[in-house]
């Protein structure tokens, strides 16, 4: 299987979901192909490799979105204070 991040197959799934995935790929020996790496998912250091590579980018976009919304809040902030000053 050939994806581009291995964060891209689970967006929105939870660990468990994840657990049960990485097993089932195991027992028909599937391979997940990314840009860095070949995961052999039948060998448990790669599944482990797997495992670390999706919550490290797990946590980059979780925190990537939290940044992009709190830059929306401030710019709607700002422009409530503007339109405020211009009533005045």
């Amino acid at each position: 299987m050939f994806v581009s991040s291995t964060y891209r197959l689970f967006r929105d799934l939870a660990s468990g979901d994840i657990a049960s995935f990485l097993h089932t790929c195991a027992e028909h020996n599937v391979q997940i192909v990314t840009l860095d790496m070949i995961y052999d998912l039948t060998d448990p250091a790669h599944t482990a490799l797997f495992r670390s590579q999706w919550e490290l980018e797990r946590q980059y976009i979780t925190a990537q979105i939290k940044r992009l919304n709190a830059g929306k809040r401030r710019k709607r902030q700002a422009r409530g204070k503007s339109e405020q000053e211009k009533e005045q």
